[in-house]
This record gives C-alpha cells, structure tokens and sequence, in this order.
C-alpha cells in the first residue's frame, strides 16, 4: 500500500490557546528587558492614554505597546517616521497570537529627548507667533520688586534690606528661605 504523506496525529495535540500559550512562555522566558531600535509608523495616542504603533527597520516590522503609565516619561511628541531607540520586554497578545514589545522607555536616536522636546516647544510657540518682535515689552529702568531666596543660615540678609529699600527707594525687597 502507499504510504500517507499526512501525518498521524501524535499525543500531544494542542488547542489554538495553548499553543498561543506555550509560544508566549518561550518568548516572554527568552526575551526579558530588551533593547531595539526602529523607525515609528502607523502611530496612535489611544484615548486612554496608551501609545500603540509599528516599529520597523527595511526587514521587518513588530507591534508595539506604550501603556500610559511608562510613556508619561516622554518628553518629546512621537510622529510617524521618528527613528528611536526603545525598551521593554517582548510578549503575546493571546487573543490575537500576534507578538509584541511593551514598551517602558523609549527615546529618539541621534537626538536627546530633552532637546528634540525644546525644539519642539520652541517651534510651536514660534508658529503662535510669540517670538514676534512686535510682542516684544522692554524691561523696565529699575525693577518694582527684588526677591531674594537663599539658604536659612545666609537668611540673615534679610537685615540689610531696610538699607536698600525705604521711603526715598521704589523698590520692595523680599526675602524667603529655601527648604
């Protein structure tokens, strides 16, 4: 007789969930915190307050997941095509069987956060218009107030302002300690 080119089923069968499980145990046993880097595409900020998109490189791509706790510590607005540097730990989402990395940090490559969020801000007050020089003001002659914060042992100084300031002077000296 011929032979069969299926094969027979063997002890172990598993259902769809425990296979999706067992493959999310492999992953997640193998993978712990890891690093990766990629360009952002197909970005949404979520209403509740979780970031999902696509990190690709030219090979291939993973889904990712910022939970709204860990990208509170993003300083700077996340757009398709940034290219970032990011962490986290690589998992399975069940009920999909597709696999992921959620993210806990994640910053952008070539770029400090702190200074592509100050370029950032700097370019969205520039497009309000408020480095116009027409919204300019010129600094006053001499100030109205003079506030003075310094250590409690150096809050002493604050015996020499009756000095500076009194009735013939138009300028209030204040003086706090620093906790």
């Amino acid at each position: 007789m011929q032979e069969s080119l299926i094969p027979e089923p063997t002890d172990s069968i598993y259902t769809v969930t425990e296979l999706t499980r067992e493959i999310k145990n492999l992953l997640e046993g193998n993978y712990g915190s890891t690093w990766v880097t990629g360009e952002i595409s197909n970005f949404h900020a979520h209403s509740s307050g979780h970031y999902y998109f696509t990190l690709k490189d030219k090979g291939a791509q993973i889904s990712a997941v910022m939970f709204r706790g860990a990208n509170r510590s993003v300083k700077f607005k996340i757009e398709d095509g940034m290219e970032v540097l990011a962490n986290g730990r690589v998992s399975v989402y069940e009920p999909r069987g597709n696999y992921q990395i959620i993210l806990d940090h994640l910053e952008p490559k070539g770029v400090g956060a702190l200074q592509l969020a100050f370029t950032q801000l700097r370019n969205r007050l520039a497009e309000e218009g408020l480095f116009e020089p027409a919204r300019k003001r010129p600094l006053p002659y001499l100030p109205r107030t003079v506030g003075i914060a310094s250590t409690r042992w150096r809050f002493k100084a604050r015996r020499r302002l009756p000095r500076l300031s009194g009735p013939s002077r138009r300028i209030i000296f204040t003086a706090r300690p620093k906790s």
